[in-house]
């Protein structure tokens, strides 16, 4: 058989190639290391709830403390599910023992009063209610401006910050333990007084943002500093 011109072997190779197209995709797909890795879609999946509450039998706090309200340890735990707010006018008491256990992101809002008077024996425990670790952080006990907190032998667990004082707010803080948070106090009041306290924090014990810290007889351990004051 004589050779094809020069001129028909483009068309001759092209040809070829349609014919064997067929082969290749059967080939690709039934090699299964190619076929596989060139569909490959990574799985989603959806972040498990990790809620798991440590306790569920007690006193559940409403969003707002409409009256002058006391609360003992025969309440059981009190559970703070949300943002509880104790507005102007309001004094919310919690007697020596109470337990307050909170949810994540939970905190109490205070623009009245807030009196947590514990004793030596008898302290009272802010604490969380989340089983989980990457669940455990909340809010703490915020003072907002006008608002007025009376602390007195309290413990203050996994809240970041454990006490904070916003401009214009009091705070009176005798013998306060926080642990287990990022922050132990975050002030910017003059107002915001702790004695005979002990601040143990992960970053920093105290941050003081435009004021001078008012912090006597205080025990302060933490990971960054044991004090940082700011004006930002």
């Amino acid at each position: 058989m004589a050779p094809a011109p020069p001129s028909t072997l483009p068309s001759l190779l092209a040809a070829g190639a349609l014919l064997l197209a067929p082969l290749l995709v059967l080939a690709e797909h039934t090699w299964p290391n190619v076929w596989n890795n060139r569909l490959y879609q990574p799985l989603f999946q959806e972040e498990p709830n990790r809620h798991t509450p440590a306790q569920v039998d007690g006193t559940y706090l409403p969003p707002v403390i409409a009256e002058n309200t006391t609360y003992a340890p025969k309440d059981g735990p009190l559970f703070l599910t949300g943002t509880t707010e104790v507005p102007t006018g309001v004094t919310l008491t919690l007697a020596p023992g109470v337990t307050v256990r909170a949810h994540e992101f939970g905190a109490f809002q205070v623009a009245g009063t807030l009196v947590a008077a514990g004793t030596a024996e008898q302290p009272i425990t802010f604490t969380t209610n989340e089983v989980h670790p990457d669940n455990q952080t909340w809010s703490g006990l915020i003072v907002a401006s006008g608002g007025r907190a009376e602390v007195r032998h309290a413990v203050v667990e996994y809240a970041s910050p454990a006490l904070t004082c916003q401009p214009g707010s009091a705070a009176t803080v005798d013998h306060l333990h926080t642990r287990y948070g990022l922050v132990g106090v975050y002030t910017e009041s003059a107002a915001c007084r702790l004695v005979g306290s002990r601040l143990q924090a992960v970053h920093y014990g105290v941050v003081a943002r435009g004021v001078t810290p008012a912090v006597t007889d205080t025990v302060i351990s933490a990971g960054k500093k044991e004090i940082l004051t700011t004006n930002y």
